[in-house]
């Protein structure tokens, strides 16, 4: 079934939310809403906690746009991504004033490198800010019917 997926809040134990798009144009495409999605138990604190989600867009998965955000607001998300042709991207993000700050603990998997922001020398111009840091329960574990594979291995991380 073709779809679009629509997430936000908190969310409690392990589940994969997925958007295919079965051949419809527009179709496929995941959409983080809000002050994003994050788990009941923190992993950024609890490195046992039992929820955990996977976000699977067949197309991208989009930071949605809202005009309420502002330098001091903070899009959490607690999730591993997959864009199977696309990537994560904010919306417009070449359009939209500061809008602060993407925290994602999980990992993404795109095609294609998305943006958030545009940057020049003095820092943040449109979109935001952000952090990208790897949950490292995901080297073992995945949530249900989450894409994974057994050839391929992480061999190294690098976060600034």
């Amino acid at each position: 079934m073709a779809a679009t997926a629509r997430v936000t809040g908190t969310y409690a134990g392990s589940l994969t939310v997925a958007a295919l798009q079965g051949g419809l144009s527009g179709k496929g495409n995941a959409w983080i809403d809000g002050n994003g999605i994050t788990a009941a138990n923190s992993p950024r604190t609890n490195t046992q906690s039992p929820d955990m989600l996977g976000i699977v867009a067949e197309n991208n998965t989009y930071i949605s746009r809202d005009d309420t955000r502002n330098p001091s607001t903070v899009v959490n998300i607690d999730a591993s991504i997959y864009c199977h042709i696309g990537e994560l991207t904010a919306y417009q993000f070449w359009q939209i004033r500061n809008h602060g700050r993407v925290s994602l603990y999980g990992g993404v998997t795109q095609r294609t490198a998305g943006s958030l922001g545009v940057f020049s020398t003095r820092g943040l111009v449109s979109g935001f800010y952000y952090s990208i840091r790897h949950d490292k329960r995901f080297l073992l574990q995945a949530p249900p019917f989450f894409p994974s594979s057994t050839k391929y291995q992480l061999v190294s991380w690098w976060e600034n």
